[in-house]
């Protein structure tokens, strides 16, 4: 990022209380793969799949609060200058670390 490297893959992450969401997500294609769910309780395969959906449900809602956060931000030209400066200063923090 600091050679101004556009970014391909990520890992994300997405947290609710216990529950965890994990997965890969490609910059170019805006795709998502390896979607890793909070785990469901063991019971009858209906209700495993219907709570299996409402975690998924819950995942993309999350990922929708994000990207319409991201786009309000990116949109606005004083929030988007604050927010390039901080992530200019988290990445140069992280190549200090290393």
């Amino acid at each position: 990022m600091l050679a101004g490297k556009k970014l391909k893959k990520a890992r994300l992450t997405v947290a609710r209380g216990d529950e965890t969401w994990s997965c890969s997500m490609d910059g170019q294609e805006w795709t998502f793969g390896s979607l890793k769910l909070p785990p469901v309780e063991k019971t009858d395969a209906t209700t495993m799949f219907q709570e299996r959906m409402a975690r998924l449900s819950s995942f993309l809602s999350a990922v929708e609060g994000l990207f319409r956060r991201f786009v309000a931000v990116r949109s606005d030209p004083v929030q988007w200058s604050k927010e390039t400066d901080s992530v200019r200063q988290w990445v140069s923090q992280r190549t200090a670390q290393a």
